[in-house]
């Protein structure tokens, strides 16, 4: 739980340039021009001490509801879905991610930033509570 309101969690995760400020994985994005279904963007994490490009493609937009984007260029097949839910003035936020490897090196490296991913992910969570709770309003 997020002790803002809904609309302060969505600033945050819906600036996709802020997403290293919280994400412990990810280096670097260069956002898209707008917010909409379609539009692609890149990344860069650094996962298993090697850093890893990314093109992405925005699959879902509800403001301060859901944002969720899949890779469309990458060594792994990955859709991140952030959901968020208003809970008595605050925000109940909702991070997953499932990966699809295409080849038998994706698979190991999938497995491998799975393991990663999941020891990072309550820390991510964390760090955007952290972010948004300390911001002033």
């Amino acid at each position: 739980m997020i002790d803002r309101p809904v609309a302060d969690v969505w600033n945050v995760i819906a600036d996709l340039a802020r997403t290293p400020e919280w994400r412990t994985t990810v280096t670097s994005v260069e956002p898209p021009e707008t917010l909409a279904v379609g539009a692609e963007f890149d990344a860069a994490t650094r996962v298993l001490g090697r850093t890893w490009s990314w093109r992405l493609r925005i699959t879902a937009v509800a403001v301060g509801e859901h944002l969720a984007y899949e890779v469309v260029q990458g060594m792994v097949d990955i859709l991140v879905d952030l959901r968020l839910e208003d809970v008595d003035g605050g925000c109940r936020f909702t991070f997953t991610g499932t990966s699809h490897p295409t080849n038998p090196l994706a698979r190991l490296l999938d497995w491998a930033g799975a393991w990663q991913l999941r020891r990072e992910m309550d820390g991510q969570v964390s760090n955007l509570k952290k972010l948004v709770e300390a911001t002033e309003h």
